[in-house]
């Protein structure tokens, strides 16, 4: 397994009941409490599992969401009802938006929980500052990784083979190089640029003040403008008193870190949003974060019997689809599917399977952004 991301880690658990040893491997120092890590830059902005991703979860892990309410890892202790206010987010690509059942989580608190939950599987070992140099090959095929030890890079890299390797390692794999490298089929990459820039600001409601109208039975709200130009706002809370209100923009829109031009911003993004927090209190600096291009690597198209791509690795959206841990819970479940019904080639399996998913949101994403 490549990457203990939260799909590298639900991969993770997917497999562990089938195999006598899955090792996940990251290169990142991997604290023992929620805290920020490099390979997560965007951890502190929003992030909701929708109610797919949620079931996903449970499924894999019994019992997960109420300890990861028990954990902190859920905002505010439990699942929120958020609303979309925009013509540039309608469609499919948004579902369970509108209704109970999302869960809006902490990224931090959730990757530790995972962390801790999936260590527990008597199967599973999580390496960290362990790096994939590159593929180990037998007669043509993928059949395990080449691995360095960061925490002492003089030793030479570890040949670690294994029957199924697992890409769970983001917007940035390099896998598509590494088979190019040993002269292997490789899969076309769609790339699409939307040079997205995003914005994120905290604001509180001070005690004893009422939440503002509209907030009282809304946890939070979306909106968007339809392309050119695309645009958009999402304000979601995150505790008791406190919510988040993130802004993208994208084609050289960047959204302002400024509070009066942020909040004009926010009300050119169409939503309640604007009005909403202006009645409440800015806390905190501004976190930024970028969004070059929508990814989509088709391994679909290839074959690599011995080898899965998982996550944004597979397939990169934008942040203001809010699939994307979703889509990554749904695919690990595949996985499970799979190998719970023996299937002899599982990466056939979950190609087919997870491919009319992918689909849908691609398609709604380059929509989106005006780029079919």
């Amino acid at each position: 397994m490549v990457g203990a991301s939260v799909g590298g880690l639900l991969a993770a658990s997917a497999l562990a009941p089938h195999h006598r040893e899955v090792v996940v491997l990251d290169r990142d120092r991997l604290p023992l409490e929620p805290a920020p890590r490099g390979g997560v830059p965007q951890a502190r902005h929003p992030h909701v599992l929708l109610e797919s991703g949620c079931a996903a979860l449970e499924s894999l892990l019994p019992g997960a969401l109420a300890e990861l309410e028990a954990a902190g890892a859920v905002a505010g202790g439990r699942r929120v009802t958020l609303r979309v206010a925009g013509a540039g987010l309608s469609g499919p690509s948004l579902p369970g938006y509108d209704g109970e059942g999302v869960a809006v989580v902490d990224r931090d608190a959730l990757e530790s929980w995972l962390r801790s939950r999936v260590a527990t599987l008597p199967t599973v070992e999580i390496r960290s500052r362990a790096t994939v140099l590159g593929l180990l090959l037998s007669a043509g095929e993928v059949a395990g990784v080449a691995v360095a030890d960061l925490n002492h890079p003089s030793r030479p890299a570890e040949p670690l083979p294994a029957s199924l390797v697992i890409d769970a390692s983001g917007r940035g794999s390099r896998l598509v190089e590494c088979l190019a490298t040993h002269g292997c089929a490789v899969p076309p990459v769609e790339r699409r640029r939307i040079d997205g820039r995003y914005v994120t600001r905290r604001f509180t409601r001070p005690a004893g003040q009422a939440p503002p109208d509209g907030l009282a039975t809304w946890d939070g709200v979306v909106s968007g403008t339809p392309s050119p130009r695309h645009r958009s706002a999402a304000l979601i809370r995150v505790a008791e008193r406190a919510w988040l209100l993130s802004l993208a923009g994208y084609d050289g829109l960047r959204p302002p870190p400024d509070l009066p031009a942020f909040l004009a911003y926010a009300a050119d993004a169409g939503g309640p949003a604007a009005d909403l927090v202006s009645r409440l209190e800015p806390s905190g600096a501004p976190l930024n974060g970028r969004e070059p291009a929508l990814i989509r690597r088709r391994f679909e198209l290839v074959d690599h019997p011995r080898m899965v791509v998982v996550g944004d690795a597979l397939c990169t959206l934008d942040a203001v689809s809010g699939a994307g841990m979703s889509v990554a819970a749904v695919e690990a479940t595949t996985l499970a599917e799979l190998l719970t019904e023996g299937a002899g080639a599982v990466s056939r399996g979950y190609y087919r399977r997870t491919r009319p998913l992918l689909d849908r949101l691609w398609g709604d994403a380059v929509e989106r952004h005006g780029l079919g």
